[in-house]
């Protein structure tokens, strides 16, 4: 819950390892501050270079730092649900365009307590995606 409103708080998510990624995380955030003025949150494996820093403070991008893992990204990623401030979260990855407004995914969430989005095609009942959501069944059921 937010202390300043007791509402329950949320923001959008990012995560990131190392350097590689930045360019392409800047512009993801660009894009959506076209559409959404809320909270913005980058969790960050690891030191974040004083120039990356600067232009998320710009951008108004709350940056949590965590510490270096050898754990996979995706196993990192998939793990930020423990250590997350927020009530709820829209994970976005760093190569996401948002091009219209995202507001009413914070309200399915709300709703139904985890959402996930359709990616490119992808079917959830065989596969990699599937045991990627059976995953979660531990967290949401």
């Amino acid at each position: 819950m937010s202390k300043s409103t007791g509402q329950p708080s949320q923001c959008v998510l990012y995560f990131n390892r190392g350097t590689s990624c930045y360019i392409r995380l800047l512009v993801s955030i660009f894009s959506l501050r076209k559409h959404y003025s809320g909270p913005v949150k980058l969790m960050q494996e690891g030191e974040l270079g004083q120039p990356i820093a600067a232009i998320l403070e710009q951008l108004k991008v709350t940056v949590q730092l965590l510490p270096l893992t050898a754990e996979p990204v995706l196993v990192a990623r998939a793990s930020l649900w423990r250590v997350m401030e927020e009530d709820y979260a829209l994970m976005l990855d760093a190569d996401t365009i948002v091009r219209s407004p995202i507001d009413e995914f914070f309200g399915w969430i709300k709703e139904r307590g985890f959402v996930a989005s359709w990616f490119t095609g992808w079917r959830t009942t065989g596969g990699t995606m599937r045991k990627r959501i059976e995953e979660w069944k531990k967290v949401v059921p």
